[in-house]
């Protein structure tokens, strides 16, 4: 009978010991797949931060190559307009020389200076309306 409870405290210790074996073991597998996820997660947030940069040199190179764009065509714009502008008013003058100058206007020019002239010297009582 001691023989049988020895054997009997044996295979408990050697089942409360094996228990424990691998609780060790479960609790060691557990704590390894906890750092491979925080490891996985702290790789993660690192390649997003990254991803942030690299996007962040993309539109900041975006944006300078647009804004260098943006002043060419406004250089070129405005040289366009300065040239546009200057073959108007070269048109606009030449018109407005030849009507001045022409023999069939020289009557139509009388009359109108004649009636701003009568306008001019009007009386403002003259013009209620």
């Amino acid at each position: 009978e001691v023989e049988e409870s020895t054997a009997e405290l044996l295979a408990l210790e050697m089942k409360r010991r094996e228990a424990k074996q691998e609780a060790e073991a479960k609790a060691k597998k557990e704590a390894a797949r906890y750092r491979l996820e925080l490891a996985k997660q702290r790789a993660q947030a690192e390649k997003q931060k990254e991803q942030r940069s690299i996007y962040e040199v993309q539109r900041d190179m975006r944006r300078r190559v647009l804004a260098k764009q943006m002043k060419e065509m406004k250089k070129a714009f405005n040289k366009e307009w300065k040239e546009k502008e200057d073959e108007m008013v070269a048109a606009s003058i030449q018109s407005a020389t030849e009507y001045f100058f022409d023999k069939t206007n020289a009557i139509e020019i009388q009359v109108r200076f004649e009636r701003l002239k009568k306008e001019f010297y009007a009386s403002p009582l003259d013009n209620k309306e």
